[in-house]
């Protein structure tokens, strides 16, 4: 594990060093270790958990390397990646696809609206959470980043309001996090990004998904919705309140729906030195999206509190404990029972290019 992450390393300061003679042509890339502390739990986190997914032992969540070409009217992003995120959220696709962060490539059709065309694998138009953790406020993601696409792929046509606060971006995808469209759903779908940003302190968001996840032969179309707001209250403080909504078929002819709000708070000590509280519900009556032991409708709560320490302008070292918990106990522990709680310490180190 530690010599393929300093071959990554090595590698990305050398490509980004190259890249510097080509301004069209950028090498960027991520790795992200981790240990999780958890005691009278399983090896591995909980069946809707992809990121950070081992308990009680030193592993690589994420490393990408990435290419991104961009010039006036043609741009293309390829980036390969290992670790759990790949290993456990490409599960179902086919072997060669699951090495593909993003592959895509796009041609600008308005320089006046900026609008683009694009075609390939992109990352998820939907939430405000990347598998990148770098970018996002707590180490780990939320119940419901985890269980909404976070890649996709088909086609993308987006462009910009001419005073440039307001983005469209509209999708024709494979599918519900598809890379290749599974047997038996021969009906493509759909999706939307609208993003209005009046200033550099806010920014407010709503994406959607339109088609079908099951097979043709159910004849049950999924619609899901994401909604977020993502402010600076002052220089120090920071929120993200976001609230998601889907329905789709669980029998046949049996519609049902779910929910899930969330609420982030950051605050910035110092250049260094920052903390971050995230609680979050996550409501499957019919389990939909996540299936539970019992069989039971088992509402689901998260709570997190992160510290970050920026060790350089490249490096960051992560601390986060984290909550689960449910009225109904299905959560495994390692004497075969099951518990209404889980909590974890994780520890986490990464390193952007």
């Amino acid at each position: 594990m530690l010599k393929y992450l300093i071959c990554v390393i090595m590698l990305l300061s050398y490509s980004n060093s190259y890249a510097q003679k080509d301004s069209t042509l950028k090498f960027s890339g991520y790795a992200e270790l981790y240990y999780t502390v958890s005691k009278n739990y399983p090896n591995q986190k909980p069946s809707f958990i992809y990121n950070h997914k081992r308990n009680n032992q030193l592993a690589l969540n994420l490393a990408v390397i990435s290419a991104n070409y961009n010039d006036k009217d043609t741009r293309a992003n390829l980036g390969l990646m290992a670790g759990d995120y790949s290993q456990f959220n490409y599960e179902g696709e086919p072997d060669w696809a699951k090495f593909i962060y993003e592959a895509n490539f796009g041609v600008l059709i308005s320089k006046k609206r900026n609008v683009w065309i694009d075609a390939g694998i992109f990352p998820s138009h939907i939430g405000f959470e990347t598998p990148i953790a770098n970018d996002c406020w707590s180490a780990s993601r939320s119940i419901v980043s985890e269980n909404s696409p976070y890649y996709e792929a088909g086609i993308r046509l987006s462009g910009n309001s001419l005073n440039k606060k307001s983005s469209l971006a509209i999708y024709y995808l494979n599918g519900w996090q598809k890379i290749i469209k599974p047997d038996g759903i021969s009906h493509p779908s759909f999706g939307l990004q609208y993003t209005y940003t009046p200033n550099d302190q806010f920014t407010f968001n709503y994406s959607n998904f339109i088609g079908r996840y099951q097979p043709d032969s159910l004849n049950s179309v999924r619609f899901y919705n994401d909604f977020y707001i993502k402010g600076l209250i002052s220089k120090k403080w920071g929120m993200i309140i976001g609230f998601d909504f889907g329905s789709d078929s669980y029998e046949l002819d049996k519609r049902g729906w779910w929910f899930a709000p969330v609420f982030m708070t950051q605050y910035k000590l110092n250049q260094r030195n920052s903390f971050s509280f995230r609680t979050e519900y996550f409501y499957d009556q019919n389990q939909i999206i996540i299936k539970n032991p019992f069989n039971k409708n088992s509402p689901l709560l998260g709570c997190s509190l992160n510290y970050d320490y920026v060790v350089t302008k490249k490096s960051l070292l992560r601390i986060e404990y984290k909550n689960y918990s449910s009225n109904n106990g299905i959560f495994e522990n390692s004497t075969g029972g099951y518990d209404n709680n889980q909590n974890y310490l994780n520890v986490g180190f990464s390193i952007k290019l």
